[in-house]
């Protein structure tokens, strides 16, 4: 395995990059080779070449991971938000009727939930007990206050479900970090929000950027928006769940798997899962993306992606796809599948950021999934898997009646659906 020689004094060209080194390959020493902030890997954006690093701890990153709390501070948050979660007195009726009837979850989902904390609670402010240490150590927490010198406080949102922020820690369990609720109430403004007296956090506890459901194949990871999607996409995929607080923290994906990565989650394919507004309205969200999916590129992970809007689905999230047709599984497909749905707008935006990073045409490497998933015969799971014939006398009204359907119905929309069309012939005439 090759030994790289490290460059502390050379600032790395990209940000994901940790540690500049020499390039083993082609000699460069200006910064474009480095190794990867998780310490694992060199990747060099001048002549494209990578591989393993001989020793991780030699090149490990000081960084501010969010599980780097001690043992201590994290089993004693733990063990006081667990201790809240079942003081709060549950609403079960109001829960199940966000959960079930409102979201669509089956009983099943519902129940793992409730259990692990996502609850409708009927208790609003809420006094413990505690030893003057873990008053010291629990009140820089920032959702929690000190009562007195023995007693901690906490302030709960009325009318919203609890939604408890979970981070992975050494081992297979993941500790309850934080808390955030979801409203009930149909009302303008933001819908989650962090129980807190500083949003912000404290430099002690900052606030996560992520939670962490844990699924039943650990091979691979679904990353996405949104706490409760990733609970929803881990129950019916199976997989790890990232649900990122906030599309920005996309942005975060590199620093996530570094953290992933030293509580002993490794995996062998990351797969994102993007809402739907990302390909048609938000190309901020898309840049965001794209930058994520670079950022694993340097580590050579297998990447790909989850999309439904092949399948005639308008649902915004994956998780409100998934409640919806229980029976029918996503597309997963290439990186080249994502960039093609987009719009050529959104596509031209990015391009211009990225400008000339030498690992974005390597994502391109992979055939188009979605093509050969078109070429294949219809199924039940196709948008238009339903032909209705429209009778027709003469070529020209053939011609006339496909303009119709192919431009009247999908371009002047602004929305492209898959259109198929079958043509038979008759004694009278013909059939689309």
């Amino acid at each position: 395995m090759l030994e790289l020689i490290k460059l502390p004094d050379i600032k790395p060209k990209w940000r994901e990059l940790a540690i500049s080194v020499v390039c083993p390959h082609c000699g460069d020493d200006r910064g474009h080779c480095g190794i990867t902030s998780d310490g694992t890997r060199f990747f060099c954006v001048k002549c494209h070449n990578g591989g393993p690093t001989s020793s991780r701890a030699a090149y490990q990153t000081q960084r501010n991971i969010q599980t780097s709390l001690d043992p201590a501070a994290l089993n004693a948050v733990d063990a006081f938000l667990h201790t809240v979660l079942a003081s709060c007195r549950v609403d079960r009726e109001e829960t199940l009727s966000y959960l079930v009837e409102k979201r669509g979850m089956p009983k099943e989902l519902a129940e793992r939930l409730i259990e692990k904390g996502f609850v409708v609670p009927t208790r609003h402010h809420m006094n413990f007990s505690c030893s003057v240490e873990d008053q010291k150590l629990l009140r820089k927490h920032p959702a929690l206050k000190a009562a007195s010198s023995t007693q901690i406080s906490i302030d709960i949102h009325k009318n919203a479900l609890l939604v408890p922020i979970y981070l992975p820690r050494n081992g297979k369990s993941s500790a309850l970090v934080d808390i955030r609720t979801r409203s009930l109430m149909s009302k303008k403004g933001a819908k989650y929000l962090w129980i807190a007296k500083n949003s912000k956090g404290r430099e002690k506890y900052s606030r996560p950027s992520y939670t962490f459901a844990e699924g039943t194949d650990h091979t691979k990871l679904v990353i996405l928006e949104g706490e409760i999607k990733s609970e929803v996409v881990s129950y019916f995929l199976g997989h790890d769940g990232v649900g990122l607080i906030g599309s920005a923290n996309y942005s975060r994906v590199g620093d996530i798997l570094t953290e992933l990565y030293a509580c002993g989650r490794t995996y062998s394919k990351v797969i994102f899962a993007p809402d739907l507004d990302t390909y048609k309205k938000n190309r901020d969200i898309a840049l965001k993306v794209v930058e994520a999916a670079l950022t694993l590129a340097a580590r050579e992970l297998e990447i790909s992606f989850l999309l439904w809007h092949p399948l005639g689905s308008r649902a915004k999230g994956l998780d409100d796809f998934l409640l919806a047709h229980p029976d029918n599984a996503p597309v997963e497909c290439t990186f080249r599948d994502f960039w093609e749905s987009l719009t050529p707008g959104a596509r031209e935006y990015i391009e211009s950021r990225i400008e000339d990073n030498a690992l974005f045409p390597l994502l391109f490497n992979s055939s188009a999934v979605l093509t050969e998933e078109m070429d294949k015969p219809f199924c039940s799971q196709m948008a238009a898997y339903s032909i209705t014939p429209i009778e027709v006398s003469s070529d020209e009204e053939a011609v006339d009646a496909l303009i119709g359907l192919l431009f009247d119905k999908c371009y002047s929309k602004k929305v492209m659906i898959p259109c198929v069309v079958q043509i038979s012939n008759n004694k009278n005439g013909g059939a689309i």
